[in-house]
């Protein structure tokens, strides 16, 4: 498929993304599960990223939620020491990409299961800061009162304003991931997927383009951190730990991180599954891995991979909208 036909495709399913937001909430307004779609389109945002770093540079974290815990906290600190929340946020973002920066940097050697290793190390490191940081963070206990997120003189309370605000900032990641993924620079980390060592004879800059990747993902965790602490308003160590960073790994691979629709899919996954699993829940890290293990043999592609299989045996082509989620490029493989 064309780049002109790939461009079509996004475009079509951003605007059937967008006619779904608004369906959704017409259907669920005033309804008890209009929450769980607001956490679902915070879910997304971050799950964007974590899909963009697997997808696109083959790279896997398992200390995603760090990142997802540095915003939040970061934002709660600023917003509860007088900062405007929307101001918050967005020192929130920043200070979660430069770590990102900072953490990558000596990171870009490793590949594979070591640097996933390496991510998990991470993410217990700042578990174990939050939950023992008590002058700053309140340790286990937490941080409340967190005010809710607020633009000028509009406020975003209520389940109607807040499922506006982080659907819409959902739609505009997707969009951001979509545009990515077809650029330059992301077809270039497309290539230092596939081959570094060709994609270094190019001239690609293949240390730049791991940390670039790894600074987006984090980045946009930091933004659904933010969100997530604005909306909740109150936030502990427990939901940032080993355990909520192999939650976002699982949606993202059981949406697909062949096209960053898949971060949808994936966070609808992700809160939906904690009622699937509630039998059995003390057994719930189990039940994930195993899970783990039958997306790996059996749905390498997700879920947007069978749709974009499907769309390209309905409609032609080899291509689904937004992303090549239907080819290995894209694919990714879990």
């Amino acid at each position: 498929m064309n780049a002109a036909g790939s461009g079509k495709r996004a475009r079509v399913a951003l605007i059937g993304f967008a006619a779904a937001i608004v369906a959704a909430f017409l259907v669920f307004r005033g309804h008890y599960l209009l929450s769980a779609l607001v956490l679902g389109g915070i879910y997304a945002i971050v799950i964007v990223g974590l899909v963009l770093l697997t997808g696109l540079s083959g790279q896997y974290s398992l200390g995603h939620a760090a990142f997802f815990g540095i915003g939040a906290y970061a934002s709660a600190l600023l917003s509860l020491n007088g900062w405007p929340p929307a101001l918050a946020c967005l020192a929130a973002i920043a200070i979660s990409t430069l770590l990102a920066i900072l953490i990558s940097i000596p990171l870009v050697q490793l590949r594979g299961y070591y640097l996933a290793v390496a991510t998990l190390a991470y993410g217990l490191i700042v578990a174990s800061v939050l939950n023992g940081w008590l002058k700053l963070t309140k340790g286990p206990s937490g941080i409340g009162n967190i005010p809710k997120f607020s633009i000028g003189d509009v406020v975003f309370a209520g389940e109607s304003m807040n499922y506006w605000l982080a659907w819409t900032l959902a739609f505009f990641c997707v969009w951001g991931g979509v545009n990515l993924w077809q650029s330059r620079v992301g077809q270039a980390m497309l290539a230092v997927k596939r081959d570094e060592a060709g994609a270094a004879s190019l001239g690609i800059d293949v240390a730049r383009t791991k940390v670039q990747i790894f600074a987006i993902s984090a980045a946009f965790a930091g933004l659904g951190g933010s969100i997530y602490a604005h909306y909740v308003s109150f936030i502990a160590p427990e939901r940032f730990g080993m355990v909520p960073s192999f939650e976002l790994l699982l949606a993202a691979l059981l949406g697909g991180v062949g096209t960053p629709f898949g971060a949808v899919l994936g966070a609808l996954l992700l809160i939906a599954l904690p009622e699937v699993v509630a039998p059995l829940r003390d057994y719930k890290v189990i039940v994930y891995g195993v899970i783990f293990i039958l997306v790996s043999l059996y749905f390498p592609h997700g879920v947007a991979g069978m749709v974009g299989n499907w769309y390209s045996r309905r409609f032609g082509g080899g291509h689904a909208p937004g992303g090549p989620a239907g080819t290995s490029d894209g694919g990714g493989k879990a």
